[in-house]
């Protein structure tokens, strides 16, 4: 028997190379895999890739409710100067790195490499989500305390003190219609999704005939397509304008941009040193809300 040691990412010599399980584009498939599903709250900013370190957005600040002047014959027509700011976003890096032993190659322990690959996906898809969702925390335009209001099955109208209800929800898209823009996506966190999965009116096949809630996905409630992150933060929840699969953005400036100078690359690193490999991974990035209007958050 032979063993050809060079296939296991060692040559004869006794010097190491670089795995092929190690290399890319294997190495970025398995990170970014396991990072993009951890993203929930990137995906309701609008998309801004840039070579710059620093990109100016427009926002728009004109009347919401603006209509155009009826204009006799000969008169003048009025002009009509738009009010419009700008803001400036400087991307940041962020970053995380693993060590692989020589030995969990030499003896084939692929199942470890995979799960620090996956692993290191996810910090890097779930800092992404954190760094969003404090974005639309800090950029939400209104924020009110849920009653936890709503009417059941046989028209009894109940309240769950510190929880969210039906009336909330309402409540929080009409708040939003009146400044002219159109509410798409409700965001919760595992307690929210509790509190909703409770309600009948979400859940009852008798309503529906069928569950709402189907193959584990929460579906859309009250017109909204309902996301679920363990990153939105605790005891809040947000109905938000959002560029959200082909959805309106509304009448005005998105929500917000996500602007992206790089997306999650991998970097792999032969570290002699420590008898293994270094795998890292970055990316270039700030989420920015520019139009508060676009969010209305809710507290419980």
């Amino acid at each position: 028997m032979t063993n050809d040691m060079g296939e296991m990412g060692l040559s004869y010599a006794g010097g190491s190379n670089i795995p092929d399980q190690l290399m890319y584009p294997h190495l970025s498939q398995q990170i970014v895999e396991t990072a993009l599903p951890a993203q929930v709250f990137r995906q309701l900013f609008f998309q801004y890739p840039t070579k710059d370190q620093s990109v100016t957005v427009p926002i728009e600040d004109g009347s919401k409710t603006a209509v155009a002047a009826r204009v006799g014959e000969g008169d003048q027509i009025p002009l009509v100067v738009s009010g419009m700011t700008s803001t400036t976003a400087t991307v940041y890096k962020i970053g995380q790195g693993y060590f692989i032993s020589k030995e969990w190659i030499i003896f084939q322990q692929f199942p470890l490499v995979q799960h620090q690959l996956k692993r290191l996906g996810m910090v890097m898809g779930n800092t992404i989500d954190y760094d969003c969702a404090q974005v639309v925390l800090g950029g939400a335009g209104t924020t009110t305390s849920c009653v936890g209001t709503s009417i059941g099955m046989d028209m009894t109208v109940t309240t769950i003190s510190g929880s969210i209800g039906q009336y909330d929800i309402i409540e929080a898209c009409a708040r939003m219609y009146s400044n002219n823009l159109t509410p798409t996506t409700l965001v919760v966190n595992p307690v929210g999704y509790s509190y909703l999965r409770r309600l009948p009116m979400y859940n009852s096949q008798m309503l529906y005939g069928k569950p709402v809630y189907e193959n584990g996905e929460m579906g859309h409630i009250e017109g909204l397509v309902v996301l679920v992150s363990v990153n939105c933060p605790t005891g809040y929840a947000f109905v938000i304008n959002a560029n959200l699969n082909g959805t309106p953005l509304g009448q005005f400036t998105p929500m917000g941009y996500f602007v992206e100078a790089m997306p999650i690359q991998t970097i792999m690193k032969d570290a002699p040193h420590l008898d293994g490999f270094e795998v890292y991974s970055t990316a270039l990035y700030v989420p920015a809300v520019v139009k508060g209007e676009c969010i209305e958050a809710l507290t419980y």
